[in-house]
């Protein structure tokens, strides 16, 4: 059975190798929120397709990560609707203080 904070089944294609990278996914798709992954090494994983939003990437080592997202069109934001890699995307994080893009 899962807990209620399961990612509706999605887990990444491939873990990092990376040991403590790999138990911190596996802790988050049993949490609540997004992921909190600054500072740990990410490297060769495919984390296409799963919901970060929320996550925290400071400091993370994302060497030859595989990350697809499905951006949406909103009214004050126009991105493609289409699956794209993430390095082909612009990502944004908004909150009352300030805007980031990735």
């Amino acid at each position: 059975m899962m807990s209620s904070g399961t990612r509706s089944g999605w887990f990444p294609s491939r873990f990092p190798p990376d040991e403590a990278a790999a138990q911190r996914l596996w802790e988050w798709l049993e949490e609540e929120g997004g992921l909190d992954a600054g500072g740990i090494d990410l490297s060769s994983a495919d984390l296409s397709h799963g919901d970060f939003s929320g996550s925290w990437f400071t400091d993370a080592k994302l060497v030859n990560t595989k990350l697809v997202a499905r951006i949406s069109t909103t009214p004050t934001h126009r991105a493609p609707t289409s699956p794209e890699p993430i390095s082909h995307a612009a990502l944004w994080y908004a909150s009352p203080w300030t805007t980031q893009y990735w």
